[in-house]
């Protein structure tokens, strides 16, 4: 969460500094980011027996 926060972060200074490049490139960064660790969690659940949580909604 913490990172997340500072990808934010980030985003709105390139925002209100006018770099729309910047602000893109830093949310894409976040994007991204936020897939893998997604991605991370979704296989430590398949991994560990505990897919089901996602489909039955627990």
């Amino acid at each position: 969460m913490e990172s997340s926060l500072s990808e934010h972060e980030a985003f709105v200074k390139a925002i209100v500094a006018g770099n729309g490049n910047a602000a893109a490139d830093q949310m894409r960064t976040h994007v991204n980011a936020l897939a893998n660790r997604l991605s991370d969690f979704l296989y430590f659940l398949n991994r560990t027996g505990r897919s089901q949580i996602i489909a039955s909604g627990q």
